[in-house]
């Protein structure tokens, strides 16, 4: 499997914990939006029961929002990231048997085949570029992440659809991810309607048609039609 640098992206996630602690500025975002992202993500599919990786899970702010979203969740959360200051962080201030958390970079270590999710989410964990290759490393870890999910995939980008890029920024084509999502499965779904200049992909892993060429997970709602 090809190797990507991400020396220089984990240095500037350091230096930012290292200046503003658990703060959402170490993560690089500002205050007000994680929630409706988070709500974004959850659309996809995701339920109370369902069985979560958070790639890039940060300070684990997204199993926050499970538990509140579904004050009876039943589910499990992993959380992984490739800094140990922030799995630290994440298991120092979050004590529920619910979630775990690891450091795990998903191209160095080989897929477990015992471990699969029913979802597996990143928000925000391509938003630094690591290079002039960051397309490839794009692709790469959606690539891992599809294998190890077993209903879909949820990601979110920043979109360049912008009116200004700061040139350490990866602002992804929409065009460019759908068109990459749809070599994985027939089965896609790209929500640029949320923020302007955001958007999120879902990839699902049941990609079946039924002979009335929809697919199978809306069967249901077809039949109703008569014509």
């Amino acid at each position: 499997m090809k190797s990507f640098d991400l020396s220089t992206v984990a240095q500037s996630y350091k230096d930012a914990f290292s200046k503003y602690g658990h703060d959402p500025r170490s993560l690089f975002w500002l205050k007000g939006r994680q929630g409706l992202r988070f709500q974004v993500l959850c659309e996809m599919g995701i339920g109370q029961d369902s069985s979560v990786m958070d790639v890039g899970c940060g300070f684990g702010d997204f199993f926050h929002y499970l538990v509140e979203r579904f004050p009876n969740f039943s589910g499990k959360y992993l959380g992984i990231d490739i800094l140990e200051e922030f799995i630290r962080e994440c298991r120092s201030s979050i004590n529920d048997p619910r979630a775990e958390f690891e450091v795990w970079d998903l191209l160095k270590t080989d897929r477990d085949e015992t471990r699969s999710y029913d979802y597996v989410v990143a928000s925000g964990t391509f938003n630094l570029r690591i290079g002039d290759n960051h397309k490839d490393f794009v692709k790469a870890m959606l690539e891992k992440m599809f294998q190890l999910c077993v209903k879909g995939v949820a990601v979110n980008f920043m979109s360049t659809y912008v009116d200004y890029s700061n040139e350490s920024s990866f602002h992804a084509s929409p065009e460019e991810m759908f068109a990459l999502a749809k070599s994985f499965t027939k089965r896609v779904s790209l929500r640029h309607d949320y923020m302007p200049y955001e958007f999120t992909i879902y990839v699902y892993k049941d990609d079946r048609i039924a002979e009335n060429n929809v697919f199978r997970d809306y069967l249901w709602i077809s039949e109703k039609d008569l014509y």
